[in-house]
């Protein structure tokens, strides 16, 4: 295994992005698309009920947010549906921006903000405060 691979299987590793909207590094749009094209389906590195817990519960769970990163009862959480197997990265450094692909649905607080495929102009997001644990 690569020191990358090694690095992302080891127990406590979480997956996130370091880069934003507003950079000219293709992680900014990337990062995830990239894990689960190249780690989970491609290479079969991590199991995708791992990468996502890597990407969602463990995040939280080290930032203190008790009501967020999983989905259960009395959680507020947002919904992605995808296939695995359609989920394609495609930002790069000449294109830093460009988003992935393979998205179906993904709701972020309650609302569609993509719509079988299709962005919508929906903003559910909001910014967590500390205090709402």
């Amino acid at each position: 295994l690569t020191l990358h691979a090694r690095l992302l299987r080891a127990e406590p590793a979480r997956i996130g992005s370091d880069g934003s909207a507003g950079t000219h590094h293709p992680r900014g749009h990337g990062t995830f698309a990239r894990i689960i094209e190249r780690y989970v389906v491609d290479q079969k590195r991590l199991s995708l009920e791992r990468a996502v817990f890597k990407m969602t519960g463990l995040p939280a769970r080290t930032l203190g947010l008790t009501k967020r990163g999983r989905l259960a009862a009395g959680q507020a959480a947002d919904v992605l549906v995808f296939d695995p197997t359609q989920i394609r990265e495609r930002a790069s450094y000449a294109h830093p921006q460009r988003p992935s692909e393979g998205m179906r649905w993904v709701f972020v607080g309650g609302r569609a903000a993509i719509a079988n495929g299709k962005l919508t102009r929906a903003r559910g997001g909001r910014l967590l405060l500390r205090h709402e644990k």
